[in-house]
């Protein structure tokens, strides 16, 4: 298990989901369940692995943003 993967799976065990995770890095879910399989690795892995430090210090997991939904009516 590598850096990213471990600080994955202890977000995890913290109650983050995939998404979330992902929402906080801003990034596709998709890379993050890549990232845990070990599929495939960040080109700038310090920051990702920093990225993920910050997430862990959070004490709770934040709300999903929510879209504004442009009104065509004009």
């Amino acid at each position: 298990m590598n850096k990213i993967q471990f600080r994955i799976a202890e977000l995890e065990k913290k109650g983050w989901s995939l998404p979330r995770i992902a929402e906080g890095l801003h990034v596709a879910h998709v890379t993050v369940e890549k990232w845990k399989a070990g599929d495939r690795y960040p080109s700038l892995e310090k920051l990702v692995i920093d990225a993920l430090d910050e997430l862990l210090k959070h004490k709770r997991i934040p709300k999903k943003r929510r879209l504004l939904r442009q009104s065509s009516d004009f």
